[in-house]
């Protein structure tokens, strides 16, 4: 019993390792220049999964900003917590345009 969940495990490794390079060509076949109109399904699954996402990740990074204030407090690294756990979800989850999923460069 042991040797064969050490096997499944093992395989279940391999499988996962190597599932990696079949999705590196998605890159090339979604990629948009940067001032093109977002089709249909992009804006979609914007709407539907993206902004939903982005609540929730809102919510989640004021909570970890609350949690990592003493330590950020005690660093002087406040700002740099705040840029990274609130600023950041809330400017892609209310900022960007619908249908643009990458965050706009600085």
């Amino acid at each position: 019993m042991k040797h064969f969940f050490l096997f499944g495990l093992i395989m279940i490794f391999a499988i996962t390792l190597s599932a990696g390079p079949l999705f590196s060509q998605d890159v090339y076949k979604t990629w948009q220049p940067p001032n093109a109109e977002p089709k249909g399904e992009k804006v979609l699954w914007d709407a539907l999964v993206m902004r939903p996402a982005g609540l929730i990740s809102c919510v989640l990074g004021i909570g970890g900003f609350i949690v990592s204030l003493p330590f950020a407090l005690t660093s002087q690294t406040q700002n740099q917590a705040f840029d990274s756990l609130v600023v950041e979800p809330i400017n892609y989850t209310f900022s960007r345009p619908v249908g643009l999923l990458e965050p706009a460069k600085p």
